[in-house]
């Protein structure tokens, strides 16, 4: 579990070095459905900083290199996706300043997402891909 002080840390780190996503994918085999892939992502070039939101939040921790610029530093990612993004967002939400209307709309995202295995309907999709397109805008002021 984790403290106020970490949330209000990563909430920090994410208004500068974060991401917030909801991709979009289409079934190519069958041509029917249409995934949502919401998710949070944190760029740093200090691996500590990636390993302990892992430790504390869950996720996955990528090292990028940068094979076009060969005297930069290494890069470290921290992706969480998913229902595990929901529960990060609605940690940090309280301080986030920056990516906070971005992290509002993925968790209104999340309202209608968990289907039980029903396929969505008609309307919902329309929502999704309207949810989607916001956030596309939010996220590029």
């Amino acid at each position: 579990m984790s403290t106020d002080l970490e949330n209000a840390y990563f909430a920090g780190i994410l208004d500068g070095e974060g991401t917030i996503a909801l991709k979009r994918s289409h079934d190519t085999l069958h041509r029917k459905h249409t995934h949502y892939y919401p998710g949070v992502m944190i760029t740093n070039t200090h691996k500590g900083v990636c390993d302990l939101a892992k430790e504390i939040y869950g996720g996955c921790v990528y090292e990028r290199k940068s094979w076009r610029h060969t005297g930069y530093k290494p890069c470290f990612q921290w992706l969480i996706g998913s229902r595990m993004a929901d529960s990060f967002l609605r940690l940090v939400l309280p301080y986030l300043i920056i990516k906070k209307d971005q992290a509002e709309l993925v968790l209104t995202f999340y309202e209608g997402i968990f289907t039980n295995g029903r396929q969505p309907t008609d309307e919902e999709i329309k929502r999704r891909d309207e949810l989607c397109e916001r956030l596309k805008e939010l996220n590029r002021r």
